[in-house]
């Protein structure tokens, strides 16, 4: 019978530290599943940290829409009213004069200018492959403007006498001698009429002759872009 007792608390005894010991192990493991989390969650909330650190930079470094506004340029529209183009013959040179009238705008410091240099382009396109010196712009009152220049190579002698070419400036004026009806003289040729809407004048002013610069003419005359004339009466 006490042996019985003795066994049966041995048995207990193993019992209580089989039960102890697994609730040891058990807690432990309970205590390594916590800490282990920890670290988890410490990571978790590093991302989430650097994540909006992130988004913050990304905002504050984001470059502003710059808007620029342009101020309009104003360009002075020259119009023009009326041209008077005369040439001379002297030696072998042309001089070539031409009056312009301008009915706006109204010319100042600044219009001057862009006249001139608008002009100057003109005339050296016009003329590109003519021998021109000695341009010059001048500037009047009343929104007026004198161009006068000289023009070699286009005077020579033939036989006894003078041939001009006038080719030069007819063309680049859609003119002719002959088909735009000239008026003849002993001392030039003259035609009035309007181009691209401006009135225009054209006086060749030519050597005084006894006899009229006719078309086609003996010793003195002319065709449809050159006159001639005798060296001595």
């Amino acid at each position: 019978m006490s042996s019985r007792k003795a066994v049966s608390r041995v048995v207990s005894a193993v019992i209580i530290s089989v039960i102890v010991t697994g609730i040891v192990v058990g807690f432990g493991a309970y205590y390594g599943a916590i800490s282990a989390i920890k670290p988890i969650t410490k990571t978790v909330t590093s991302t989430i940290t650097k994540t909006v650190a992130i988004t913050k930079t990304t905002t504050s470094t984001a470059s502003p829409t710059l808007t620029t506004t342009t101020t309009p340029t104003t360009t002075a529209v020259f119009s023009l009213k009326k041209r008077v183009i005369t040439t001379s013959i002297k030696d072998s040179i042309i001089t070539y004069t031409e009056w312009r009238y301008y009915s706006k705008p109204s010319l100042t410091t600044q219009t001057i200018k862009a006249l001139r240099e608008k002009v100057t382009n003109e005339i050296m396109g016009t003329y590109s492959g003519i021998n021109i010196t000695n341009l010059s712009i001048s500037v009047y009152p009343n929104n007026t403007i004198k161009i006068v220049f000289a023009v070699s190579g286009k005077v020579w002698l033939s036989g006894n006498g003078k041939y001009a070419d006038f080719l030069w400036l007819l063309t680049p004026l859609g003119l002719d001698f002959i088909e735009s009806h000239f008026n003849e003289t002993n001392h030039g040729l003259y035609w009035v009429g309007t181009l691209n809407n401006v009135s225009t004048e054209i006086n060749v002013l030519l050597p005084k002759q006894a006899t009229v610069y006719k078309a086609w003419g003996g010793a003195v005359g002319h065709c449809h872009g050159h006159v001639w004339w005798p060296t001595k009466p």
